[in-house]
């Protein structure tokens, strides 16, 4: 059942401290299995690997012109065709205000997208519905080829947004500093995923950072 895979993927089955190529796979899986509505927002400094991503995402979902997913930093907005309904992918990095929000029409975006993926979600933050799947990249201190990974899902609770009964708690991929996403969905007591049915394999894939 793809609700299921989905919080697999959101949880135990998340790579720990992916490289290019594991992020990119789980990124594929995680697309593969999205509802509609759904929005994702990418939280991490330049180079941390969002565009890679995003990118990763839209082949999951079924983005035809798949060469056309990058990063829209001067467009702010961009769209791209997908089965179920368009893709939109913002990047939000040169906005400053509110207003200069409300001139793309941004209200609107978030309550049409069937997929909204949204990097620099700071700029936007007002405006955000909260239960958004939100996703943080981070440098590994200790491997420049690595990514330190943390996923808050707050929808995950029961029905939300997506109208789909995933779990009964929150899923929480929470991780500090050098502690990967892994090893927090090991050690907290928050993460209850266990008595969900996981995948045999989580989808293959090849990667990006």
């Amino acid at each position: 059942m793809a609700a299921d895979s989905l919080v697999y993927l959101l949880g135990r089955g998340a790579p720990r401290a992916p490289d290019r190529d594991s992020l990119e796979a789980w990124g594929r899986a995680v697309g593969a299995v999205l509802p509609r509505p759904v929005v994702i927002t990418l939280e991490g400094d330049l180079g941390a690997g969002k565009t890679t991503l995003v990118r990763a995402l839209c082949v999951g979902i079924g983005v035809s012109a798949i060469e056309a997913v990058t990063s829209p930093t001067f467009s702010i907005i961009q769209q791209y065709d997908a089965p179920g309904g368009p893709v939109v992918h913002a990047d939000l990095y040169r906005l400053r205000s509110d207003a200069e929000l409300a001139l793309l029409g941004w209200d609107e975006l978030v309550d049409s997208a069937p997929v909204l993926l949204v990097e620099w979600p700071d700029r936007a933050v007002n405006s955000l519905p909260r239960d958004r799947i939100h996703v943080v990249l981070g440098h590994d201190p200790e491997n420049v080829d690595r990514r330190l990974l943390r996923i808050h899902a707050p929808s995950l609770r029961g029905v939300g947004r997506y109208g789909h009964r995933l779990a009964s708690a929150t899923v929480l991929a929470a991780s500090s500093s050098s502690v990967s996403l892994g090893a927090a969905c090991r050690s907290t007591s928050r993460v209850s995923l266990a008595s969900l049915p996981c995948p045999s394999s989580a989808p293959a894939a090849r990667p990006n950072v």
